[in-house]
């Protein structure tokens, strides 16, 4: 699970917070200190037990399986999109550190038309 700072830039886009419905072990980080939920109003920050503060207070950060579920990655366009984006020459093979941050990029470019480049600009 990517807890970097850079994924947690990534992840803190208004596009990516509003799908966020707090379960049991979901990733969050508040003011650089990592969260797990263990169910809403609960949280757990490695010390103790305590009451989630306002959601907005918190940055999620989706794992892959949250993020593959948000892009329906069960079909043969999904497959053919990651493949164009990713593979082929111009592709995308160097930008990402960890699957994380790959399936947000494909994410945010196949829904949102966005590309990651420190910060997430509008595609061409």
């Amino acid at each position: 699970m990517d807890t970097s700072k850079t994924y947690a830039k990534m992840c803190n886009h208004p596009l990516i917070l509003e799908q966020w419905k707090p379960k049991m072990g979901d990733y969050t980080l508040q003011r650089d200190r990592l969260f797990r939920p263990i169910g809403e109003p609960y949280v757990y920050d490695g010390g103790g037990f305590g009451l989630l503060p306002v959601r907005a207070n918190y940055c999620w950060l989706p794992h892959q399986g949250q993020i593959q579920k948000m892009i329906n990655y069960c079909s043969t366009n999904f497959i053919c999109g990651i493949y164009d984006w990713f593979v082929k020459p111009g592709g995308r093979e160097e930008e990402f550190l960890s699957y994380e941050q790959l399936w947000m990029g494909f994410y945010m470019h196949e829904y949102h038309k966005l590309a990651w480049d420190n910060k997430w600009i509008r595609e061409e």
